[in-house]
């Protein structure tokens, strides 16, 4: 009893160090994934601080644009282009028409001493060609007026006492330039009323331009708000990462589910301490384990490959029972399915799924070829009634085509894992799966672990011929084996002993 002590103790050691060494490099990871966010995060608020700015700037340009058009708060953007090609369309072709200035430069306006653009078409240009012509017109009238004036004084000082036809054609001449430059002048004011007038319709257009400025603000407005969306959730999983930091605890799927109660050998059948205040339904079936083993760890056997390899708790599996009828709360009776010789079901066993818990529905997903007899094909549509015969759900699952049914959700238990698809589609779809299994923090368990955990047991086994298989039915000599008629009493059926009361346990 001493040494039998000792080894729990000792094993218990060793599973508190595992745990603890667990634990350590959890929360390493977990402390990476926190800075790592952290990061994102401030990443994602200097965006949003730019895009804050931008907006700012876009907003002062397009205030100052309408201020200095004088373009209404409701015009629109397409009212504002059609209006400045109206304004501009009878100005085209009256440029200076010389050549354009090369790339990158540009005109000075003497005036103001601002650049321009050389020979385009806008209402700057527009308005300095008005100016320059006016001045023209000035010039050249000063110029005409000051002749004019030169040949009245010479003419008065010639002029005799009686008006000459030759004077009175000078004074005509005289009084037809006055009406001309009087002429000119109402044009001028005629085109500068015109152009007031054309101006007030450009200010409407660039009114509409604004209008169109703030949808693009709205845009940018939206923009951000994503962006502090993005960074509220960032700030969550900040958080939740810090509780589950601190929070974190082992799992307790992996604690036995229940225990035999007692075992009738001669009947096959074996009774246990679970029943209708548990939950259990017929049909579940279990795997037996001895008494003294207290662990049935996931972790353990965790197949990221789809090798099929299972872990040493499942080794120690004694046999496979099935509940055949749920007697009471805490009491049902179960068929044994198999077992051994050599290592007997025994009352105190006890019995652990991992598709099933008391009180409630296990739930799994399934991702790749789920091959549970080993003949290289799909068995999808056996596995999933396996599952669902022992109580639990099926919450998302990789179909025959590739293609993902169903979904993981916050109830997700499980991700069980076969072997690698070769189709594309299939591999897409087992990827996503696993990367969304590892960012919810779900369990992950290859095929034949979970099998071999149930207890399951293929009715149909397949025996491959060839080499490496372990079968070939022939002799050494490649001669086809036969049978000879005679059963050797090595391979005679055998039961276990029995006593007079039907049970020897």
């Amino acid at each position: 009893m001493a040494r039998s002590q000792n080894q729990g103790l000792q094993i218990a050691v060793i599973i508190f160090f595992m745990l603890t060494i667990g634990a350590g490099v959890a929360s390493y990871v977990l402390a990476k994934k926190l800075v790592e966010a952290q990061e994102t995060a401030k990443t994602e608020k200097d965006a949003a601080a730019q895009a804050r700015l931008e907006i700012e700037n876009l907003k002062q340009v397009s205030n100052d644009l309408r201020e200095w058009i004088g373009f209404a708060d409701d015009t629109k953007k397409d009212t504002m282009s059609g209006v400045v090609n109206t304004d501009l369309e009878p100005f085209k072709g009256q440029l200076h028409q010389g050549p354009e200035a090369p790339a990158g430069e540009a005109e000075q306006n003497p005036a103001e001493g601002v650049p321009a653009m050389a020979n385009k078409l806008n209402y700057r240009n527009v308005l300095q060609q008005q100016q320059d012509i006016v001045k023209t017109l000035n010039q050249q009238l000063q110029a005409e007026t000051a002749a004019l004036q030169v040949q009245l004084a010479l003419v008065e000082s010639m002029r005799p006492t009686e008006e000459t036809p030759m004077v009175k054609a000078y004074k005509d001449v005289a009084s037809q330039s006055a009406t001309t430059y009087e002429a000119v002048g109402q044009n001028y004011d005629t085109a500068r009323s015109d152009f007031l007038k054309k101006l007030g319709e450009i200010q409407r257009t660039v009114a509409d331009s604004q209008t169109a400025h703030k949808t693009g603000l709205a845009e940018k407005d939206a923009l951000l708000t994503k962006y502090l969306a993005a960074l509220t959730e960032q700030s969550t999983k900040i958080q939740d990462i810090r509780k589950t930091s601190r929070g974190a605890q082992p799992d307790s799927i992996d604690i036995a589910d229940g225990k035999i109660t007692w075992v009738n050998q001669a009947d096959r059948t074996v009774y246990i301490n679970l029943g209708f205040a548990d939950a259990l339904v017929r049909q579940t079936t279990f795997g037996v384990y001895p008494h003294d083993v207290d662990s049935y760890s996931v972790s353990s056997s965790i197949d990221v490959v789809g090798t099929g390899q299972v872990s040493d708790a499942t080794q120690l599996r004694k046999g496979t029972i099935e509940v055949v009828q749920v007697l009471s709360e805490h009491q049902s009776v179960a068929r044994i399915i198999d077992d051994s010789v050599t290592d007997p079901i025994l009352g105190g066993d006890k019995v652990y799924t991992p598709l099933w818990s008391p009180g409630r529905k296990l739930h799994v997903a399934l991702a790749g070829i789920m091959d549970a007899d080993g003949d290289g094909r799909s068995d999808l549509a056996l596995v999933r009634r396996t599952i669902e015969r022992n109580n639990a759900v099926v919450d998302a699952y990789v179909d025959e085509a590739g293609k993902k049914q169903g979904r993981l959700t916050e109830d997700t238990d499980f991700l069980i894992l076969g072997s690698r698809p070769t189709g594309e589609a299939a591999v897409k779809a087992r990827v996503e799966l696993i990367r969304e299994a590892e960012n919810n923090g779900i369990q992950k368990m290859s095929l034949l672990d979970l099998l071999a955990r149930m207890g399951w047991k293929n009715p149909n086994p397949v025996a491959h011929e060839g080499i490496g298989s372990g079968f070939t039915g022939r002799n050494t000599d490649g001669v086809q084996q036969k049978s000879i008629g005679t059963v050797s009493p090595k391979f005679q059926p055998r039961r276990p002993p029995t006593s007079s009361r039907g049970s020897t346990y």
